[in-house]
């Protein structure tokens, strides 16, 4: 079977990457992934705070979306605690023109949200216990 078509392969690299590079840029849609978009009263209340974990471990938010206003997205960012590194722009450089955006994971109402969430929390989940752990050798050896 295909590397990507196995459940969770993502996660496995998104591990290799966030320890060879110290972070990782997320790309995140906007409407219906992190705002409700057709007011059908959803909170998205599980990516946002996936996404705040995220940050508080390096890593960075890009907005990726079709929504022409981008005073609003950034408004709505701040106001449920996200800081985002720009809308519409690539996360990593490539070194070359493209038109398609680059992350390390994308999270998008369209493209398999419920994936790359499972595999984005499975790693930041991991994170925050080596954090945890670290964090408590360092203060084990203080005292």
């Amino acid at each position: 079977m295909d590397e990507f078509l196995i459940p969770h392969a993502n996660f496995k690299r998104l591990y290799e990457e966030y320890h060879k590079y110290g972070s990782l840029s997320i790309g995140v849609d906007f409407d219906n992934t992190i705002y409700d978009y057709h007011k059908k009263g959803y909170k998205y209340d599980r990516v946002i705070n996936l996404l705040q974990r995220a940050q508080d471990l390096g890593m960075k938010l890009h907005i990726f979306s079709a929504n022409p206003d981008p005073l609003f997205i950034k408004a709505h960012c701040e106001e449920i605690g996200l800081i985002i590194e720009g809308i519409n722009t690539d996360g990593v450089k490539l070194g070359w023109d493209s038109r398609k955006p680059f992350y390390s994971i994308l999270l998008d109402d369209r493209a398999g949200l419920i994936s790359a969430y499972e595999d984005l929390s499975m790693l930041v989940d991991e994170l925050e216990v080596l954090k945890y752990e670290s964090d408590e050798t360092i203060h084990t050896s203080i005292n």
